[in-house]
């Protein structure tokens, strides 16, 4: 989305969802919640780019001012080391 590449779903994608009748847009890593979804690539830049050309409000049709407080949390959390692992991942010690 961030990056308009196309693929297919895979771990390397992160599934981000409308909620709150479309007030906020949220990441949706187990891939699971109801509703209008879109997908973009689990790096931080991809996702800043996404959000500089506001393209989750139009993917997701819902109004440009949307919070997106959780999607720039997303964005700090992938520029620790611009990935983060699959929620099914999450927890697991190596």
């Amino acid at each position: 989305m961030g990056c308009r590449r196309s693929e297919p779903v895979s771990g390397d994608l992160v599934r981000v969802v409308a909620v709150e009748h479309g007030s906020a847009i949220v990441p949706d890593r187990p891939g699971t919640m109801d509703g209008r979804g879109a997908w973009v690539h689990r790096n931080a830049d991809c996702v800043r780019t996404a959000l500089e050309r506001k393209a989750f409000p139009r993917s997701l049709r819902v109004g440009l001012n949307a919070d997106v407080s959780a999607l720039n949390e997303f964005v700090a959390r992938l520029c620790g080391d611009q990935t983060i692992p699959p929620a099914s991942d999450a927890g697991e010690e190596e």
